[in-house]
């Protein structure tokens, strides 16, 4: 068994843990093909790899033809001879194994720099600058290391060349925020934890996660959850809640014949990222997904809105090229089902001017139902707030972005605000169209599914409104 720590191992264990202990130990013929998304990706990344090298202003050394113990050799020699750029390198030292994409001679020694189809940081709020992907880092970081080790470093750094050919520097010593450890830590806990998966992978356990969808295990992995009664097939229930849990309730039907409310004292439970309520929900939830007859149920009445005028709003986004290409219409009027039509407004093409122009078309649709109607929004087709919208100084799940069409006061119907947009332009397409605005929750569905929105005006604040009948205000 291959026992050396790689960039890509730390980078699966960050995904999905499990994955890791899959690659090395289960069974080959339980792997499954590359999802047509995945390969898109690879294929994307490789394009834009080949198109960067052949563009680089300074000739570099390709030991790309190379691989195993040669091309280490040959990457060993280059950095003997002090070759200023190194593309495809190898290098090793211990239990670590690094290939990074380029080598770079500068300050008296190499930085590594990995070249990325994506951005190099994520995606900013508002006029906030993106922080540093923790993926990307502690990939850069395990090269460092062994530049390090091996006496060979410029500084504990290195860089990601982006889609868009933009150069990032990842200063890993840094904090990532105010109370987030640096890239340095994150990646020292992530090679303990491969470490001790390599060591022992019969020990480490699938949990069901949005990550399995494009997984070559999913198959392997979701039949031992559902042959297990796995915890995490439980909605919003992830690895950590289930690690938290699996000792007192090991099953689904463990949970779902428990009294959990001998657990529960002063609104507290002795398991950790597990609070009262949501010990009860999942409880719920568990007995609900072992009855094969059972469907959705109402924990409390509900009072649903009317409307005249219904809209259900969505976008499509390509985020390969960072393009919002679609919005969506399903208008529906007087609560008639069979009154239901669509309206799309597409982008001609994929240049900026395109989007801007379907952007403010769909403002157009939003200004024709001015009137007060009914917005049923999908949770990314409205983009959760940026600091520049809220006007607070804080980004906060509970703040929702709506167009001019809101000036009349309209109930908007979302889902989790919480959700970001795959990129931050669409947000400053039409400036003058995205109000500022104050969202209050209603209870009565859980606190994150409905919303009464009204806009404040782009820099005034003042009192919610008087939510409207059936409505309580969070």
């Amino acid at each position: 068994m291959n026992t050396r720590i790689t960039a890509s191992q730390l980078y699966s264990h960050l995904v999905c843990p499990h994955r890791v202990a899959m690659d090395v130990a289960a069974d080959p013929a339980l792997r499954g093909e590359a999802s047509a998304f995945v390969q898109l990706l690879w294929e994307r990344g490789v394009a834009h790899e080949r198109e960067l090298i052949g563009s680089l202003p300074v000739p570099c050394l390709d030991l790309s033809s190379l691989s195993g113990e040669a091309k280490e050799a040959a990457t060993r020699e280059a950095i003997a001879r002090r070759e200023p750029l190194i593309y495809s390198a190898r290098l090793s030292v211990h239990e670590l194994l690094g290939e990074p994409d380029l080598l770079r001679f500068e300050s008296g020694g190499y930085v590594a720099i990995d070249i990325k189809s994506g951005s190099g940081r994520e995606s900013a709020d508002g006029e906030e600058e993106g922080r540093l992907r923790r993926h990307y880092g502690v990939q850069l970081a395990l090269y460092t290391d062994i530049l390090e080790q091996m006496g060979l470093a410029a500084g504990r750094y290195g860089y990601i060349l982006d889609g868009q050919s933009i150069e990032t520097r990842y200063d890993l010593s840094e904090p990532l925020g105010p109370r987030s450890p640096c890239l340095w830590d994150h990646y020292l806990k992530a090679r303990a934890a491969v470490r001790a998966t390599l060591a022992a992978p019969q020990a480490s356990l699938p949990a069901n996660s949005a990550a399995c969808a494009q997984c070559v295990w999913h198959e392997a992995c979701f039949s031992r959850l559902k042959r297990e009664q796995d915890l995490t097939l439980l909605p919003e229930l992830g690895r950590a809640a289930r690690d938290a849990l699996r000792e007192e309730f090991p099953t689904l039907r463990h949970l779902a014949g428990a009294d959990v409310d001998a657990y529960i004292e002063d609104g507290r439970t002795p398991f950790p990222g597990v609070g009262a309520k949501s010990l009860r929900r999942f409880q719920r939830r568990a007995a609900l997904l072992l009855q094969p007859e059972a469907g959705p149920c109402l924990t409390r009445p509900m009072a649903w809105p009317r409307a005249e005028v219904e809209l259900f709003f969505d976008i499509e986004t390509d985020p390969l090229r960072q393009l919002c290409y679609l919005h969506g219409f399903v208008i529906r009027e007087g609560g008639d089902i069979a009154t239901e039509r669509f309206e799309g407004i597409f982008a001609r093409d994929i240049t900026d001017e395109a989007e801007r122009e379907a952007f403010a078309n769909a403002m157009v649709v939003f200004r024709r139902r001015a009137g007060g109607a009914l917005l049923e929004i999908r949770a990314h087709g409205i983009p959760a707030p940026c600091r520049a919208l809220s006007g607070s100084g804080h980004s906060t799940g509970n703040r929702s972005a709506v167009p001019a069409a809101a000036r009349a006061g309209p109930v908007l119907r979302c889902g989790q605000a919480g959700q970001r947009m795959a990129h931050a332009r669409f947000l400053h397409q039409e400036p003058g169209e995205t109000l500022r605005v104050r969202v209050a929750r209603c209870r009565s569905l859980r606190g994150f599914v409905h919303r009464v929105v009204r806009p404040l005006g782009p820099h005034t604040r003042s009192p919610l409104p008087p939510a409207p009948a059936g409505l309580q205000r969070g």
